[in-house]
């Protein structure tokens, strides 16, 4: 009697007419992999707008660039439909009604801001080695689910970075992955399917029930966690609303997002407990996924296209020569065909590969008029397919798509790997500056996930040689709501050949002193290594080893010799880099580490102000190979360009009307996160900049530790007796003369 009962009322309500006007009904009989199939190929098998039959659910359906533009910039379009409500996180930003979302939005805009996200840096860093250490535990040459592995540290990066806590420290870890993972599942399904929109139908399936023991089990865990870590924080906040931290931790401290959203206020309120809760609990789970399956789906791409692995391999070597390099900003910055290689990735592999709308008023769209309560569905992942955007190879993976030559001329809506238009994800923070929506919508800020996926890539490649037996073939998604393989990301890791330092950490310390001659040397390299197969000459072998000479000797001597000279100028700088010498290093015979370097934030930006008033190399040129456009000229080939870095780092435009004083807070985090990315240049930049910086930045930074710990620096030099002298690096027409006086 009831089933019969249920038929008659889903067919009053429209449900089951699905069966005649639309074959999507042929969706719900499918396992997940059809369901995914069947999904893209209504989309690709319409151009422009389409009407999708869904029982009583008005929906139209688009992959066209112009389409998804006109859905995704119109204010009336920002709602989220129905079903992102099945989530259960109906007060945060994923899910809420487009009124709460606007005010939570602008709330907390600020929280992803360049500066809040350079802070996370050193969190990325630590999880990334502990990853990287957990699979250096296994045998080279193992197979192994990266997905896994990533997950891991996506997941403790996202609770560090929301919540400020080590969540690896808890022994349920791959337990609550899987959690989340069947949780999500459910809800995907749930959205196919139209019977079980309606709550009253929906509780009598066995889905219901497994849905409501996970997600008790899922917001337990995390109640407990968050309100923890709310306990904590809130006993660290004063009567202003500000997290009280002490003046040494003001540097390197990461401003978590739980601070904000207890600290935050809309409309003189406060957010409350629920908002809090489904705020934290949406960036952990969306930012765990997002990082993790980007990652995961790169290494797979990597791992078959050997050649542009080892491209990639290549830049990262060149810009950290050494695995224990910290890595900031600009390096990052430089990272250029590792970018290249993600938003291929992130083409091929969109990590929502389908959203929805619904229209808050009558809209026009396409030429038609759309009424309000229309959903709109949007195919990212037939979008990023289209052979009209991305030409005859649009399924094949080629980092070239992204050559800006190529991407300049592109449809600015026709790559969105994270949504478009005012209700995109709020961890891509845009360029203000730029003209149009996502013309390149990854190179504006160092957002959340592109930063964190950049660093754990950056210690994959550099330590393991990746490859596996998967072909492109293998590659099947299933429908989710984000964009799943239906099988592992099945990775062969090789261990890499351990580098230079590695080999001088080995050994014992019985024989330090026989350390340089047991050390591989760059001579070594250069024998080692070939270029296509065939390796250097003698003359390239002499030039190259003699280019490295100069080239490490002048910069840093000169650095070196020019940072003192300001020190000893500005004795208030001199003493405060001293304090802080002091206390990380207070023992002078202490062995200076790579934690030691970082550890020393002051000692960087006077390094840095050093830099810009005195770079190394004041001039460089470039010759065109090519006719080239720059700045909207026509440049034939041979032309030679001279840029000049010394008047660059004078320009009161980029520096203030103090530009020619030496102030090391203008490379303070709250000052310099908004800086023209090119506005700094004291090692060149782009391709073909100084292979050895990061050897130079190491190498001063240690000789100015010993100097300013043992001596304290004057000299009866003024600032206007320093004048320079016409050379291929920047010297002064006289002598550094320094007063060394010893410490006590």
């Amino acid at each position: 009697m009831w089933p019969i009962l249920l038929l008659i009322i889903l067919a009053l309500l429209g449900v089951l007419s699905i069966a005649r006007r639309s074959s999507i009904w042929t969706v719900f009989r499918k396992d997940d992999i059809q369901r995914f199939g069947s999904v893209v190929g209504m989309f690709r098998n319409s151009d422009r707008l389409f009407r999708i039959s869904y029982g009583p659910v008005k929906l139209l359906g688009t992959c066209h660039p112009d389409v998804i533009q006109q859905i995704l910039t119109n204010p009336g379009c920002v709602e989220r439909p129905f079903f992102y409500r099945f989530t259960g996180l109906e007060q945060g930003l994923l899910s809420a009604r487009h009124q709460q979302w606007k005010i939570q939005r602008r709330a907390l805009n600020p929280t992803f801001n360049l500066k809040i996200l350079n802070s996370f840096i050193p969190i990325f860093e630590t999880c990334s080695r502990k990853m990287v250490e957990e699979l250096k535990g296994m045998e080279s040459g193992s197979t192994v689910n990266i997905l896994h592995h990533v997950s891991k540290c996506t997941l403790e990066m996202v609770f560090g970075t929301t919540i400020g806590m080590d969540v690896l420290q808890r022994d349920d870890t791959d337990e609550v992955l899987g959690y989340i993972e069947r949780l999500f599942n459910l809800v995907s399904r749930r959205m196919l399917s139209a019977h079980l929109y309606f709550d009253w139908i929906y509780r009598f399936t066995k889905d219901y029930r497994e849905d409501q023991r996970l997600r008790k089990i899922c917001m337990e865990k995390a109640n407990e966690i968050i309100n923890q870590q709310k306990k904590n924080i809130m006993n660290q906040i004063d009567i202003n609303g500000n997290l009280e931290t002490n003046a040494e931790d003001h540097y390197n401290k990461p401003e978590i997002f739980i601070v904000k959203l207890l600290s935050e206020t809309f409309d003189g309120k406060t957010f409350s407990d629920e908002e809090i809760f489904h705020n934290a609990y949406t960036i952990i789970v969306a930012g765990n996924d997002t990082s993790a399956l980007t990652v995961a789906s790169c290494c797979l791409f990597l791992a078959m296209y050997p050649t542009i692995q080892d491209k990639v391999h290549s830049e990262i070597a060149q810009i950290f020569p050494s695995k224990h390099s910290p890595i900031n900003p600009d390096d990052l910055k430089q990272l250029v065909y590792l970018e290249m290689v993600i938003k291929e990735t992130l083409r091929l592999c969109p990590v929502a590969p389908n959203i929805a709308r619904e229209a808050l008023q009558d809209v026009l769209v396409d030429g038609t008029v759309v009424p309000k309560g229309t959903i709109m569905l949007m195919s990212f992942y037939a979008l990023h397919r289209r052979i009209d955007i991305w030409g005859d190879s649009a399924e094949e993976f080629d980092p070239e798509n992204f050559d800006q030559d190529r991407a300049k001329s592109r449809h600015s809506f026709g790559y969105l790997p994270f949504s478009g238009g005012s209700r995109n994800c709020i961890g891509m923070k845009l360029d203000k500056k730029m003209n149009h929506h996502l013309t390149n919508p990854l190179s504006a800020g160092w957002r959340y996930a592109m930063m964190s996926v950049k660093i754990m890539l950056v210690h994959l490649v550099r330590e393991f040689k990746l490859s596996t037996k998967l072909t492109r073939q293998d590659l099947r998604y299933r429908f989710d709501m984000t964009l799943k393989l239906a099988i592992e990301h099945l990775i062969i890791n090789e261990r890499r050949q351990l580098l230079l330092e590695d080999e001088y950490n080995s050994q014992d310390d019985s024989d330090s002193e026989d350390i340089c001659e047991q050390l591989p040397t760059i001579i070594d390299q250069l024998l080692r290594e070939s270029v296509d197969g065939k390796p250097f000459t003698n003359a390239e072998i002499a030039d190259n080893a003699y280019t490295i000479i100069l080239g490490g000797n002048e910069p840093t001597a000169l650095s070196v010799a020019n940072a003192c000279l300001f020190l000893a100028l500005y004795p208030r700088v001199q003493q405060k880099l001293y304090s802080e010498i002091a206390q990380i290093i207070p023992d002078k015979s202490c062995n200076i580490t790579q934690q030691t370097l970082q550890d020393l934030p002051y000692l960087d930006m006077v390094l840095k102000e050093t830099l810009r008033l005195c770079p190394t190399i004041p001039n460089i040129a470039r010759e065109t190979i090519r006719t080239v456009s720059i700045d909207g000229r026509r440049i034939p080939a041979g032309t030679m360009f001279l840029i000049s870095f010394y008047a660059l780092h004078r320009r009161a435009d980029l520096w203030g009307d103090t530009v020619t004083d030496f102030d090391p807070e203008r490379f303070h985090p709250d000052c310099g996160y908004q800086r023209h990315t090119f506005g700094y240049l004291p090692f060149s930049g782009g391709a073909r900049n100084c292979i050895g910086w990061q050897y130079a930045q190491i190498s001063v930074k240690i000789a100015l530790i010993r100097l300013v710990r043992e001596f304290k620096l004057s000299t009866g030099l003024k600032r206007r007796d320093l004048r320079f002298k016409f050379d291929l690096t920047l010297k002064l027409a006289f002598e550094h003369l320094i007063q060394l006086d010893r410490r006590d």
